[in-house]
């Protein structure tokens, strides 16, 4: 399935011009479909075009995130996601779910709840990094009891 995302949106891509509204998701899609495909490094060559051409676009930081991350990069990979949250002004739920978790992995629950915070308070629907936090939190608690 992910050749035949590079294949159909690959066609497209390459017809469409750098300033196009929807270059944007053409080029998340590919790298997050190079990453399926584990070629990591065709992956960040989509994801750094798609982030150069609409920096606003904030599911190509995330996807940039996660092919970083897969390769263990985590300090560079929250980076980045801080870069895109910058860019976007605070304003994309998405970039503050993500840098939650990032947090979360680092071991700053205070810096992940203040994303989480914002990312529920921009509206992500879906509970997971809540959920995540709370138990952290509970955990975190009763080790001091």
């Amino acid at each position: 399935m992910y050749k035949k995302a590079i294949d159909e949106t690959s066609f497209n891509y390459a017809l469409t011009p750098s300033d196009h509204p929807l270059r944007g998701d053409m080029g998340a899609t590919l790298g997050l479909a190079y990453r399926g495909l584990k070629d990591y490094e065709k992956s960040k060559e989509f994801l750094e075009r798609a982030i150069k051409e609409e920096p606003t676009h904030a599911p190509s930081y995330t996807a940039m995130y996660l092919v970083l991350r897969d390769l263990g990069r985590n300090n560079e990979a929250r980076d980045v996601l801080l870069r895109g949250n910058e860019t976007t002004k605070g304003k994309s739920a998405e970039l503050n779910y993500f840098l939650g978790l990032a947090y979360i992995d680092a071991g700053d629950l205070p810096s992940a709840r203040k994303y989480a915070n914002q990312a529920y308070k921009l509206g992500y629907p879906l509970p997971g990094l809540r959920n995540k936090l709370a138990r952290l939190e509970a955990t975190q608690k009763n080790e001091k009891d």
